[in-house]
């Protein structure tokens, strides 16, 4: 299967662009979610932070409904990943050898405890439409910002 150059470019153009759009990352306002101005319904990439350190990077479709999602009570391991995966860091040693539901019941009281962290933590975003752009950034803004504490990349 040959090459398509133009994918090719766009590509580059992205990468091309990453300083770019970080530092529009680092200079949106910031505050937490509840206090925050209205999140629109529109794609881009989120930044939470907590006591002025980056913790975690994110992407979605919809700003407004992902990062509510981090942090509502009754939010499973699939839609509050990063406070699932911050209640894991949290309680210790999780034996290998059990699945994403078993070990929510597991480390139930932790994550409660996270998420309640997370809705206490600050909140930047940008908006971006392209969903390649999304991706190749948000692994650029982890990376680059330290975060990869809780932004592992792992899938399960």
């Amino acid at each position: 299967m040959a090459r398509d150059p133009t994918r090719i470019r766009h590509f580059e153009r992205i990468v091309e662009q990453l300083p770019e759009r970080l530092a529009e990352l680092q200079a949106a306002g910031r505050c937490p979610r509840k206090s925050h101005p209205p999140i629109p319904k529109a794609p881009g990439v989120y930044l939470f932070s907590e006591n002025g350190m980056p913790v975690y990077v994110g992407q979605t479709r919809n700003l407004r409904t992902r990062i509510a999602n981090h942090d509502r009570p009754s939010a499973g391991h699939n839609t509050a990943s990063f406070a699932f995966n911050i209640a894991k860091h949290d309680a210790g040693s999780v034996p290998d050898d059990l699945n994403r539901d078993e070990i929510e019941l597991l480390i139930e009281p932790f994550f409660t405890r996270a998420k309640e962290r997370v809705a206490h933590m600050d909140i930047q975003f940008i908006l971006m439409d392209d969903p390649i752009e999304r991706t190749v950034f948000e692994v650029y803004a982890a990376l680059h910002l330290g975060t990869e504490e809780y932004n592992s990349f792992e899938t399960y």
